[in-house]
């Protein structure tokens, strides 16, 4: 028997998604690719812990994950970062527990480097130095502030660190 506050699988897909597309401005129509479509693949990725690759060579219908990145890149412009950061927050923020104590709580803060390989000086501006990894020392650095609640881990809100 499951608990009241558990929920399943496909619950918390359904709302992650409909949280995402209620709070994200991602505006994706192509031909073989939509936003919805590109949403869904990046929130079972997620959940199933997985890569976008994986998720679109399993599920019929989707785009494959190279058009997917590619509406992805044309789309989320690295000048609208501040944007993409608050409207992520936001979403972060809808997705919270009512029951969620709002003082009083331990905060781990964590760094998310993922490697990157540009090229571009405009792109190299955005990208952190560090130790080397997986072929490089540049990296996309995100910061998160999270809680742990009833077992859970929640992501409260994230920033993008930038070289400076």
């Amino acid at each position: 028997m499951i608990a009241k506050n558990e929920l399943h699988a496909a619950d918390l897909y359904d709302m992650s998604l409909k949280t995402l597309q209620s709070h994200l401005s991602l505006d994706i129509d192509g031909y073989r690719c939509s936003s919805e479509m590109a949403l869904s693949a990046l929130v079972k990725a997620a959940l199933d812990n997985t890569s976008l690759n994986a998720v679109c060579d399993d599920l019929d219908g989707v785009a494959d994950a190279n058009t997917i990145r590619e509406h992805l890149n044309s789309t989320l412009d690295v000048s609208e970062l501040a944007r993409q950061e608050c409207e992520m927050n936001v979403a972060l923020a809808a997705g919270l527990p009512h029951e969620l104590a709002r003082a009083g709580m331990e905060v781990a803060i964590d760094f998310h480097d993922e490697p990157f390989y540009g090229k571009t000086d405009e792109a190299r501006t955005y990208s952190c130095r560090g130790q080397a990894k997986k072929g490089t020392t540049r990296f996309m650095r995100i910061a998160s502030a999270s809680v742990i609640w009833r077992g859970l881990r929640l992501t409260l809100a994230l920033t993008y660190v930038l070289p400076e």
